[in-house]
């Protein structure tokens, strides 16, 4: 192996922290967002915190934990953060190189807490929930944890200032509150979603990598999510394989959450830009 690069391709993207859209955003010849309803967008940044990243022989879901006996780490460490932005190139730090093997499936930990930026234009005024009204609104710096209280971190107006709005997934509510006492359920795992080469789900999980409860909502000791896709096809290593690429989707990988508004016209105040989670591809050289 020469060398690892984390490459940004073309995917689908995963479970949404804030889904109450089912579509990508409709934009006018100005670029502007002219959807009656809440949509899909694609963030200007997207930032995840990496330990493990691997490839598999078997499947990793097991019980009520993942079974990495059958995983080759290429990353597993303390986290690295890395800025995901579409178009561009990211070098990972300390990248293990796999044996020569057949890898069915692969599988990736991150952390729960994901941060996006964003600057988006409008064709109607908005209503920032930070502050301010115009057509273009923006991120701004802070965290949504658990949506108590109600996050503000959008502000609207003339002059763009993103900062980064950091999501943390807790549960997977499916476009209904995220309190999951709302509705008597806790969510810890995603559906399996068809993705560009293959299938993946996601899992909440503690720091010990266990399967998050409902008692880890409670006591707020979800920070893991575990990801495993199943590949269409396996990814091959052997003596003729010179690099590994890994890919990521940003596409349509962040949601507004409005209040108010809808209709012809659907302005309304935008309480903060949601990011989702993202499906993985693995391609040898």
């Amino acid at each position: 192996m020469k060398k690892y690069w984390l490459q940004l391709l073309v995917m689908m993207s995963l479970v949404p922290a804030v889904s109450f859209a089912d579509s990508g955003c409709t934009y006018n010849g100005a670029g502007e967002i002219i959807n009656t309803a809440q949509c899909y967008m694609t963030p200007q940044g997207f930032y995840v915190t990496i330990y493990k990243l691997g490839l598999c022989t078997a499947n990793p879901e097991q019980g009520a934990g993942p079974d990495l006996s059958s995983c080759t780490m290429l990353v597993n460490g303390p986290g690295q953060q890395v800025q995901l932005a579409a178009g561009t190139r990211v070098m990972l730090a300390n990248m293990a190189t796999p044996p020569n093997g057949t890898y069915r499936y692969g599988v990736m930990v991150a952390s729960n807490s994901i941060g996006v930026s964003n600057t988006q234009k409008y064709s109607v005024a908005m209503v920032g929930s930070a502050g301010g009204t115009g057509n273009t609104c923006w991120t701004v710096s802070g965290t949504v944890k658990q949506n108590v209280p109600t996050p503000t971190l959008v502000a609207c107006g003339t002059t763009p200032a993103p900062g980064i709005t950091v999501d943390q997934l807790n549960d997977f509510p499916n476009g209904s509150s995220h309190d999951p006492s709302d509705r008597g359920t806790f969510h810890g795992r995603s559906g399996t979603e068809n993705v560009s080469g293959g299938t993946i789900f996601a899992q909440l999980a503690t720091s010990s990598l266990a399967d998050a409860t409902l008692t880890d909502w409670t006591n707020k000791n979800i920070s893991r999510i575990v990801s495993v896709e199943t590949f269409s096809s396996p990814v091959t290593i052997n003596s003729s394989t010179t690099s590994l690429n890994i890919g990521f989707s940003v596409t349509n990988a962040s949601t507004p959450w409005i209040t108010g508004g809808g209709g012809t016209g659907f302005g309304g105040t935008l309480q903060q830009y949601g990011v989702s989670a993202f499906a993985m591809q693995i391609s040898a050289n």
